[in-house]
């Protein structure tokens, strides 16, 4: 797919899409995106859109917080072995609701058992995290030893972020549609943290605005409009910078 008129010749990397869960994809001009998967059928669907754009299409798998089996445990395991992904995600911690809260035990070990095997392979590690940044401190070190850790739609504040940073955590924190809801923190956010250590994302089909029935995987030009905005830079500069930040998280 290429963009027309002004936007045709600007990569536009997505750190952050569910290409399984989409109808048909084909990338947009030209661009890498990070696809995760946290089932063996999606992985299945993720291989075979690897294997058709084998430099385009980057892949994580991982036993997400939000829907916990640890027998998944096993496909991520080979999976590393093999080398077949690119990093480990979406993990983390989702306190977002109180049934949410309550498997906080089940998180935590699931949680666990994929940084220690991140720290084994030397695999990036895709956070997905919702009221649970202080845990994420809890683990400074452990994720130091890793090679990049990736923060998927980034809520937390610039404090926390370069807090992290500070740390010798290599963060990059990533970016979707939240920037385009007025008054939103992650505005001020995007605005403070380093643009060396910022991503842009869609999450596409998901994490729709309101009175939107999809997120398309071509909305990762309105993320990239947003940042300009905010960085005040030139699109073409931030779109360049971004692409840099994709394979120095990813590899």
């Amino acid at each position: 797919m290429v963009l027309h008129g002004l936007y045709n010749n600007i990569r536009l990397t997505d750190s952050h899409i569910h290409l399984a869960d989409l109808e048909k994809w084909e990338p947009i001009n030209n661009s890498p995106v990070c696809s995760c998967a946290a089932s063996l059928s999606e992985m299945k669907k993720l291989v075979l859109l690897k294997n058709q754009y084998p430099n385009l299409v980057y892949s994580a798998f991982g036993i997400h917080p939000q829907n916990i089996d640890l027998n998944n445990v096993l496909i991520l395991d080979e999976l590393l072995a093999s080398n077949s992904i690119n990093a480990i995600g979406e993990i983390g911690f989702d306190f977002f609701t109180k049934e949410l809260a309550s498997t906080f035990d089940i998180q935590q070990e699931a949680f666990n058992i994929q940084i220690e095997l991140a720290i084994k392979f030397s695999k990036p590690v895709i956070i997905h995290c919702r009221k649970g940044m202080d845990k994420i401190f809890i683990y400074s070190k452990q994720l130091s030893k890793l090679p990049a850790v990736i923060f998927h739609s980034f809520s937390g504040s610039s404090v926390e972020g370069n807090s992290l940073l500070k740390k010798g955590i290599n963060c990059f924190f990533s970016f979707g549609k939240s920037l385009l809801k007025e008054k939103n923190r992650c505005i001020q956010c995007a605005k403070e943290l380093p643009l060396e250590r910022i991503l842009a994302e869609t999450d596409a089909p998901f994490h729709k605005l309101p009175l939107e029935k999809t997120t398309l995987p071509s909305d990762i030009i309105l993320v990239y409009k947003e940042i300009s905005k905010i960085k005040e830079i030139f699109l073409e500069e931030i779109s360049l910078e971004v692409e840099k930040n994709f394979y120095n998280a990813f590899g």
